[in-house]
């Protein structure tokens, strides 16, 4: 229902928003350039980037960081 569907947005933004901060602390600098490789390999036997890349559930937005700086145009969407 459409009341149990608000519940569940309520508890997990909630529950996003008691750890946002220390996870972005934790990440924000952590080494991304393998997982990035392995995503972008398979795009680019296809076609030249730039690439358009539509980042879901951002978070602090460190691969949105990455991204732009190879030259992507990165766009983040996240819940909170």
């Amino acid at each position: 229902t459409e009341e149990q569907i608000r519940q569940a947005t309520t508890k997990t933004l909630a529950d996003y928003g008691a750890v946002a901060e220390q996870y972005a602390r934790g990440n924000m600098d952590h080494d991304v350039s393998q997982n990035i490789h392995a995503m972008l390999e398979p795009l680019q036997t296809s076609k030249e980037g730039p690439f358009d890349i539509l980042d879901v559930c951002c978070a602090s937005g460190r691969d949105l960081v990455a991204f732009k700086a190879m030259g992507h145009r990165p766009v983040g969407l996240d819940g909170v």
